[in-house]
Parts: C-alpha cells; sequence; structure tokens
C-alpha cells in the first residue's frame, strides 16, 4: 500500500513525515530551548552595537553638515535637533 509506484508519489514520504516528525521535533525542543537561551545574550549584544552604528551614521550623514543640522531629513527618521547634540544612542 505504502510503496511507490515507480514515478513521484507522496504517499510514503507523508507517511514518514506523520510518524517521524512529531517525535523529533518533540525531541529537540529542550536542545533548541538551551541554544536560543545562550545565544540571547549575543544576539542583544549585536543589536545595541548595530543601533549605536547607525545612529552615528546619521550623525556622522545629517548632523556634521556644513550648514548645521539639517532637522528637515532628520525628522522622517524619527530625529530631531537634540539628537545631534546628544551623544547617547537615542
Amino acid at each position: 500500500m505504502l510503496e511507490g509506484t515507480g514515478s513521484y508519489d507522496p504517499r510514503p514520504m507523508l507517511c514518514y513525515l506523520s510518524v517521524v516528525c512529531p517525535f523529533v521535533i518533540l525531541a529537540s525542543m529542550p536542545i533548541d530551548f538551551v541554544f536560543d537561551t545562550v545565544m540571547l545574550y549575543s544576539d542583544h549584544e549585536k543589536k545595541i552595537i548595530a543601533r549605536q552604528e547607525f545612529n552615528q551614521y546619521l550623525r556622522d550623514e545629517y548632523c556634521l553638515a556644513e550648514s548645521g543640522p539639517n532637522e528637515a531629513e532628520l525628522k522622517p527618521l524619527g530625529r530631531d535637533k537634540s539628537f545631534c547634540l546628544s551623544g547617547s544612542g537615542e
């Protein structure tokens, strides 16, 4: 009944997946949980660094212009003149 017919027959694959996959998923959940938990710190650090680099790019591009801060271009980015004056990330 579950033998292939020579051409592509999805029935054997569907049966295999429906029996094996739930057990594989359940068995791998603790490993996935531990791995994801360990990676949280690294992901958070990368996000902070990316935000700092982006804010520095915005300061270089829009705040250090010869004519002064370009508030018209900063406004769509959710920033104002105080962003140029502050040294912090936000």
